[in-house]
């Protein structure tokens, strides 16, 4: 019962994820609904043995909005990419929960206006302003 609800939180979690995105003009979220296991939505890579969300791939979906603070619940997460989207906003800070993750986006437009270059080191967000677009 337990992975259960563990698989649950991932599914909640992606949920309110795409919650915070307020414009996706490629429809590249349009399979994050109840009629397919969320490890068959677009851009999510779940591992084989608990089927939990080890991979978050959103690279080049042109997506607007931000990032949900309920990111931090797919506690499984060891990979997020999130270039070329046009999130602003913080990062939240329940991401530093993600004990696996690693190395979290490249140069994501973050603020209007500039690049963000930010690194996830164990539970340490460490962001990196610059560079004016």
């Amino acid at each position: 019962m337990i992975g259960a609800l563990s698989r649950s939180s991932d599914h909640l979690a992606l949920l309110e994820i795409k919650a915070k995105i307020t414009n996706d003009p490629q429809g590249a979220l349009t399979s994050w609904n109840d009629s397919l296991p969320f490890c068959q939505w677009r851009g999510v890579t779940c591992g084989r043995r608990h089927q939990r969300v080890t991979i978050l791939n959103l690279q080049d979906m042109s997506l607007v909005g931000s990032l949900s603070p309920y990111l931090g619940n797919t506690s499984f997460l060891h990979n997020i990419t999130l270039d070329n989207n046009q999130l602003h906003g913080s990062i939240p800070r329940e991401i530093g929960r993600l004990y696996r993750l690693q190395v979290a986006g490249q140069e994501t437009k973050w603020l209007r206006g500039k690049k963000v270059l930010y690194l996830v080191i164990g539970r340490e967000i460490v962001e990196v302003f610059c560079c004016t677009v």
